[in-house]
């Protein structure tokens, strides 16, 4: 009897190892059926919109299509050429966490042509998105003054745009122009969610032309924070100029917000740096510093209103403003006060950021400029300036380092992508 019950046993302990085995196997199955693998997708101007978009000699011709073959991983690679948007193919992106790239910078660009409310739209429960190395033009204008270039509104934010140019969009009109270039602003749920982006080497260009105005028509509309864990948003290394109205506004849910070395001429405000209306942080902080604002109207504004209050804390530091009307300017709840008071500021400068050719858009700096070697340094200063060179080890203030042959040969090249533009 005793050795049917160890039998017994020893083939009910068998049946179990058997039966794990059998589920850990299952388990793996499933697994990897539901692990997806990051693929490389492409799309042409003259591509066909059939398959799954992975092959570079037959590639998929509208960016909708590629999106709804794609998952998170992704990275969809846009060949140059010419992407004539049409009220059908206005770009809409739901997919979350695909990185959207020209491989040659600058060699893609993308035109409304006048016919997309929004030229590129990211909407829903979706985020993560990489936007990369795209001219963008042609943006619709109107009365409402409600349309964009790119408006990212994914309500899990973490967006990423980089290494743009934006040019020609708008025109003087105060009353049928568009909302913004860019503007990333993460949205669920009825309001703004306050997740982060990082909006880094961008270069905005005769953007509302000939404004004066500082309503819509901005280059640069920010609506990102901190929330859920995410890192504080970013927005350094961008060139701005010839802007009709603001070229960095921050309004609404920005919070935790970090602005440094941009450099921003001939705008009718240079940064805004607010909180206010629906999803509004009280307390709200921000980090302005290493920016040059020159030949403005206004340089460098903070506002807030309607019972909310920017934290006393927020910090205005080694900047330098040329030839605005007005410098510094804080409007708290309807009242005008001194920005340079009312902040942590420290090292803030004036005086002729000495452009190596502002007529022919070359934004670096000569040598001898107030701004080489006047940055300050922290975790959030950029290790290379906009034209890719490394930043000294006392860091400049602005979008560039002084000139050297290869901050010129960059610029060139950055010039000659506009040209490519102008001529199309």
């Amino acid at each position: 009897m005793a050795r049917v019950r160890q039998i017994a046993l020893h083939c009910f302990a068998e049946a179990r190892i058997v039966l794990v085995v059998t589920l850990l196997l299952l388990t793996i199955s499933v697994l990897g059926a539901n692990r997806h693998q990051a693929r490389d997708r492409y799309l042409g101007a003259n591509g066909v919109d059939t398959g799954n978009c992975t092959s570079l000699a037959g590639p998929c011709r509208t960016f909708n299509y590629v999106d709804s073959r794609s998952a998170s991983g992704d990275v969809v690679h846009v060949l140059p050429g010419t992407y004539n948007l049409t009220a059908s193919t206005c770009i809409v992106t739901k997919t979350s966490g695909v990185t959207w790239q020209s491989d040659a910078h600058g060699a893609a660009t993308i035109n409304g042509g006048g016919h997309c409310l929004y030229m590129w739209h990211n909407s829903g429960t979706s985020g993560y998105l990489k936007i990369v190395g795209f001219q963008f033009t042609g943006v619709q204008v109107n009365s409402s003054l409600n349309s964009f270039g790119v408006l990212l509104e994914g309500s899990e934010g973490n967006f990423e745009v980089a290494y743009n140019t934006f040019h020609d969009f708008g025109g003087s009109s105060a009353t049928n122009n568009f909302g913004a270039a860019l503007s990333p602003a993460p949205y669920g749920n009825g309001n703004y969610t306050g997740r982060t982006c990082s909006v880094h080497d961008n270069i905005f260009r005769n953007i509302a032309p000939g404004g004066s105005f500082l309503y819509n028509g901005y280059s640069l509309y920010a609506i990102c924070g901190n929330n859920a864990g995410d890192p504080d948003p970013k927005i350094y290394n961008n060139l701005i100029y010839n802007e009709g109205s603001i070229a960095i506004q921050m309004w609404h849910a920005a919070d935790h917000v970090h602005v440094y070395n941009n450099t921003i001429d001939k705008a009718h405000m240079g940064i805004l740096v607010g909180i206010g209306d629906q999803g509004a942080v009280n307390g709200a902080v921000f980090d302005v510093s290493n920016n040059i604002v020159s030949n403005s109207y206004y340089g460098i504004y903070a506002e807030d209103g309607g019972g909310y209050t920017l934290s006393p804390n927020s910090t205005f530091d080694n900047n330098l403003t040329f030839n605005n009307s007005i410098d510094w300017a804080y409007k708290h709840s309807a009242r005008n006060l001194d920005l340079l008071t009312c902040f942590r500021t420290a090292n803030n400068i004036s005086g002729d950021p000495q452009y190596v050719d502002r007529d022919a858009g070359q934004y670096a700096l000569r040598k001898r400029s107030p701004a080489a070697g006047k940055g300050v340094n922290s975790s959030y200063s950029p290790v290379v300036d906009l034209a890719g060179n490394a930043r000294s080890k006392q860091a400049s203030i602005g979008a560039y380092e002084p000139e050297n042959t290869a901050a010129r040969r960059s610029q060139k090249q950055t010039n000659g992508w506009k040209a490519q533009r102008d001529d199309e």
